[in-house]
């Protein structure tokens, strides 16, 4: 009973992946990474991905050296707070950028160009930091703009320029309820890093989670 107890809560709270492999790491490192610590059960092998990455020191990042109090407001950005996350060095800007609807099949939504305005406006301009997607995303999606085309869609905006990557905060999530297992949390992080062009993901969070559990 304990276990389950302690299984539901981490399953039902954020999941902070930060993979420890630098930006050059290969894709064959990272399985190799994941799946050593996906040998043993879901409730020990999760905490061992709560690292930042070893890339070098970014924007979004404070040295390692450095440590403070979740919450902490360590700067402000053109009006925006940038909050300490944790007490380690991931530094998070109050307001975040939602993606939900980008690129998704609505007939009021937002296409690419403006997608990438938002990107503009807000990363580059506004002083926010955090980018919120899913590989669910665009919601709703149809057969011309599948799932996973809002990861798409950012990754296309970081490839524009490679310094973009150090100065946001990607926050992705893996479909809830019977999707997660220690084999699809590989398999859709692995997605999501392409879709977005990048080697690590700042946040992993579950989409939809069974908040009720026997």
């Amino acid at each position: 009973p304990n276990t389950s107890v302690a299984m539901t809560a981490l399953l039902g709270s954020l999941a902070v992946l930060a993979f420890t492999q630098p930006p050059i790491g290969s894709l064959a490192d990272r399985r190799s990474l994941l799946r050593a610590g996906s040998a043993t059960a879901l409730g020990s092998w999760l905490p061992q991905f709560m690292q930042p990455p070893g890339a070098a020191s970014a924007a979004s990042r404070l040295p390692k050296a450095a440590k403070g109090a979740t919450n902490e407001v360590v700067r402000t950005v053109n009006g925006i707070r940038h909050k300490r996350m944790g007490g380690g060095d991931l530094v998070v800007s109050e307001m975040g950028l939602g993606t939900q609807r980008w690129g998704s099949g609505d007939f009021n939504a937002p296409d690419e160009a403006t997608c990438l305005s938002f990107l503009d406006r807000a990363i580059l301009e506004g002083g926010i930091n955090l980018i919120d997607t899913a590989e669910q995303y665009p919601i709703p999606s149809t057969r011309a703009k599948p799932e996973g085309d809002t990861e798409r869609i950012i990754g296309r905006w970081l490839a524009q320029d490679k310094a973009r990557r150090q100065q946001v905060v990607i926050a992705s999530k893996i479909t809830g309820g019977q999707n997660v297992n220690a084999k699809n949390i590989i398999a859709d992080c692995e997605g999501s890093l392409r879709r977005l062009g990048t080697d690590y993901l700042d946040i992993y969070n579950l989409h939809w989670p069974a908040r009720y559990s026997p």
